[in-house]
């Protein structure tokens, strides 16, 4: 989840879009948020047995920035979690970063992708680019973010580019870690597309 930093009352504060849960309950989906607290995480998945890993938006990672260190901490332990186990993983916007960033991508900061919608292209066959194909454009809320062409790192593979070379889909060569940088909770109503993608993603292991 995110973490939102209210200085005026002393809080950090774990914070989910419920619009994820009405997304996921169209899937049939059970999610189950996470704390950012690696104390708590290590305890549960020690008793609980889960299907896939969602990295959701919102919150630079601190290296970029950002102000919530303990978020980079827990995500970077979910993959690594989920390569070893061979989880699935789906990213969305800062999810997509971080995954980028595990596998050494350098993120760049990149104009005209904050609440605007962009058409795209596909670079690479993929499930996510066929469910894409009657897609005319995506949303976007982000200020970081890799041109193609920068991308260095293979393991990940380019699916999707915005017409500017922005990469916002990708997936990994041979592991079931998908990202993409649009928001399919915030579309109203959910498209098809992204809930093939998300139901593809999850049955992908």
């Amino acid at each position: 989840m995110r973490v939102d930093c209210r200085d005026e009352c002393d809080e950090r504060r774990d914070a989910l879009d419920q619009r994820w849960f009405v997304f996921f309950q169209l899937l049939g989906f059970f999610p189950v948020p996470v704390p950012n607290n690696s104390a708590w995480l290590d305890a549960y998945l020690h008793n609980e047995e889960f299907d896939g890993i969602l990295l959701t938006g919102g919150n630079s990672l601190y290296k970029y920035g950002g102000e919530a260190n303990e978020r980079d901490t827990v995500e970077d332990y979910l993959l690594s979690l989920a390569i070893r186990e061979t989880i699935p993983v789906l990213g969305v916007c800062r999810g997509m970063q971080v995954i980028q960033n595990y596998f050494g991508i350098t993120l760049q900061t990149i104009k005209g992708h904050v609440n605007h919608r962009h058409r795209f292209r596909t670079v690479r066959p993929s499930f996510i680019s066929a469910f894409m194909e009657d897609v005319t454009d995506v949303n976007a809320f982000h200020t970081l973010g890799v041109y193609e062409d920068n991308m260095g790192n293979r393991e990940l593979q380019t699916i999707l580019t915005a017409e500017d070379g922005v990469v916002i889909a990708v997936a990994h060569q041979h592991l079931p870690i998908y990202g993409i940088m649009w928001h399919p909770e915030r579309e109203d109503p959910p498209r098809e597309a992204d809930k093939k993608i998300c139901r593809q993603v999850y049955d992908s292991a």
